[in-house]
């Protein structure tokens, strides 16, 4: 008995649906407020369910006012005085163009096809920035290709990532900035969207080639992915990963710099897991690196390290290839500090600003390694108020924090972490990724994002170009009780010290000193509270004066 087949009707409006898409994307690019307005119009487009024949006709759908309306109207009278003028082509100009139109059809399953469907499914998300990543290209479009984005076949030297080549030289993608960002033409919104009609059939006329149907729909679909698993002790340690605190090794090599537009991929068993140890760890009151207890113990439980110079965190771990010495800092910094020290960083006010550099160098799991110094009896603070300090960065800031007894007993942590790094990534495929599109990193993923080290450590130097929002912060952290989260939390209401006053300036002074009082911060959601609203509040008012 055959099944029923039922046909629905996709897309009945592909061309207003086109035209919203590219005006939307546009407005994004330009960053106007007309990207909500068209936004909303086309995600009501796409509830109904019927052709529409004008313009005037979608004023019955929510988000289409005069102004859009017309604008549709008028760009469907181009669209069909366009239709009419290629009509009256010469016979010489419809054949070249019809040799072109096949030129610019990808085939089925190939890199092509998938890189403009993955293009194209993003930009129907109403929150599309307007442009992807290679990244999310890749991550995007693996599934809709029968060829590897990451590994080339036996005896070739392409990946289906060689077919964006192609794409850019048909003008179907632009590619802009660094690191490059790839969006569709109107050419390739066009192409794209008419592969993403057929992307469910069986039997599709989407081929370069004059093959025949029969021989289109017998092409078995199958996906090419990454899918290596990590060994029995790996699964063991993986729900515990997160936190574990790690550490850093010792050699002496330098560093490759490598352009941030250029994106490079480690495929599986292509690179070695190396543990950095900041130089400020390594010097001091030593005469040598050999000569630090550290390091001796690091060297003599054979842990691969390298002594460089770290301008945020104490120990890091990057991966490197073995071939071309490009490399990638896994996801794991650790801070370390001796009781005596914590003391110090606490009343120098360098604690809350180091954990606010932590917070922000792109590094997903941060580690709080806190040492023993003797019997903790002479550490600068009482030592239950520095346990308080450590709970608080636990609860209040997220970090992972891990207590050791002395050199030894961290040295031995590093050790045992970096073996378990090396035990999990080593069978992973691993991508370079600028930082502000880089995704939470999951041990469970076959595909992972990271930054690469040039990145890492220019990001994280004092002495760099702040924002203004990242200098307000710092200034709120100079206030006692403000945390790294409550001084996040009030900028991302107010990024600017001049918007805060100006809010101060439109209120009275008791709904001033409370303005701050209600927000919420952390991940705990607690709220800033009346007296550290109070404070700011009055720091502002004198200021002014």
């Amino acid at each position: 008995m055959s099944e029923r087949v039922t046909v629905k009707l996709r897309n009945p409006n592909p061309l207003f649906e086109q035209w919203l898409i590219e005006w939307r994307d546009k407005a994004i690019q330009n960053n106007s407020k007309m990207q909500n307005c068209f936004g909303k119009a086309l995600e009501s487009l796409r509830k109904y369910p019927l052709p529409l024949q004008s313009g005037r006709d979608c004023k019955l759908l929510k988000g289409f006012g005069e102004k859009l309306c017309s604008m549709l109207d008028k760009k469907l009278t181009e669209y069909n005085k366009s239709l009419n003028n290629n009509a009256g082509a010469g016979e010489l100009v419809k054949r070249k163009s019809s040799i072109n139109s096949r030129e610019y059809v990808p085939q089925w399953r190939s890199g092509a096809y998938a890189i403009l469907i993955a293009l194209y499914e993003k930009s129907l998300d109403p929150t599309y920035c307007g442009y992807m990543f290679k990244i999310d290209i890749i991550k995007g479009g693996q599934h809709m290709s029968d060829k590897s984005f990451i590994k080339p076949d036996p005896g070739s030297f392409y990946t289906a990532w060689s077919s964006m080549k192609t794409l850019l030289d048909k003008n179907l993608i632009i590619k802009k900035s660094s690191p490059a960002k790839y969006s569709l033409t109107d050419e390739g919104v066009a192409l794209a969207h008419k592969l993403y009609r057929t992307r469910n059939d069986q039997v599709t006329a989407v081929s370069d080639s004059d093959c025949n149907i029969e021989k289109k729909a017998s092409k078995v679909k199958k996906t090419k992915t990454i899918n290596k698993c990590a060994d029995k002790q790996s699964e063991v340690v993986k729900s515990n990963l997160n936190k574990m605190v790690y550490n850093e090794s010792e050699i002496t090599a330098s560093p490759v710099t490598v352009p941030q537009e250029e994106t490079f991929i480690f495929s599986p068993y292509t690179f070695d897991i190396l543990l950095l140890v900041d130089k400020q760890e390594t010097t001091g009151n030593s005469s040598g690196p050999l000569e630090n207890a550290t390091l001796t113990e690091l060297a003599h439980l054979n842990v691969p390290f390298e002594s460089r110079h770290l301008k945020v965190g104490d120990y890091t771990w990057i991966s490197r290839h073995k071939e071309t010495n490009q490399e990638l800092v896994l996801p794991y910094i650790i801070e370390r500090k001796r009781m005596d020290d914590l003391g110090s960083s606490i009343k120098d006010g360098r604690f809350h600003e180091q954990k606010f550099r932590l917070k922000q160098c792109g590094i997903q799991n941060v580690i709080y390694l806190i040492e023993s110094h003797g019997s903790n009896t002479h550490v600068g603070l009482p030592i239950m108020s520095l346990y308080q300090a450590a709970t608080n960065t636990y609860i209040q800031d997220g970090f992972n924090i891990k207590f050791t007894d002395d050199v030894r007993g961290t040295v031995n942590y590093l050790a045992t972490f970096t073996s378990l790094l090396e035990n999990i990534y080593k069978s992973k495929t691993l991508v370079s990724c600028p930082k502000q599109n880089l995704s939470e990193a999951n041990v469970n993923d076959d595909l992972v994002s990271l930054l690469t080290f040039m990145e890492f450590n220019q990001g994280a130097s004092k002495s760099r170009d702040f924002k203004v929002q990242e200098l307000f912060v710092r200034q709120l952290l100079q206030l006692k009780g403000m945390s790294v989260d409550k001084a996040l939390a009030i900028v991302e209401k107010y990024p600017t010290p001049r918007l805060l006053y100006m809010a101060y300036e439109e209120t009275t002074e008791s709904d001033g000193e409370n303005l701050l009082s209600a927000l919420h911060y952390g991940e705990v959601n607690k709220k800033v509270g009346a007296v550290t609203s109070k404070v700011i509040y009055q720091l502002f008012k004198r200021t002014s004066y």
